[in-house]
């Protein structure tokens, strides 16, 4: 998980989430070149962002997710998590 939030509140979301590795205060254009990154290592990326200053994430990934709501709330994080498997195949 990647976010702009502090280290504290990355920690307690990835931890509600489920997610064992974070990355906090992370810049937007810092988020694009993570998934630069990631595309060269031959990996797969799903960006969910507020569609804002996330913009140029969200065109690098595979796949891009636009929350219109300013805050996605861990408990639909969660959910949106849990269709893992789901993304997974679609990426495949």
């Amino acid at each position: 998980m990647m976010t702009g939030d502090n280290k504290k509140t990355a920690h307690a979301v990835a931890r509600m989430v489920g997610v064992d590795e974070f990355h906090a205060e992370v810049l937007p254009e810092d988020k694009a070149s993570f998934i630069q990154e990631e595309h060269r290592l031959g990996r797969k990326v799903i960006m969910v962002g507020d569609g804002i200053n996330d913009s140029p994430a969200l065109s690098e990934a595979d796949a891009g997710i636009a929350i219109s709501q300013e805050r996605l709330s861990p408990r639909r994080l969660r959910t949106l998590l849990s269709k893992r498997a789901t993304f997974t195949n679609w990426l495949s």
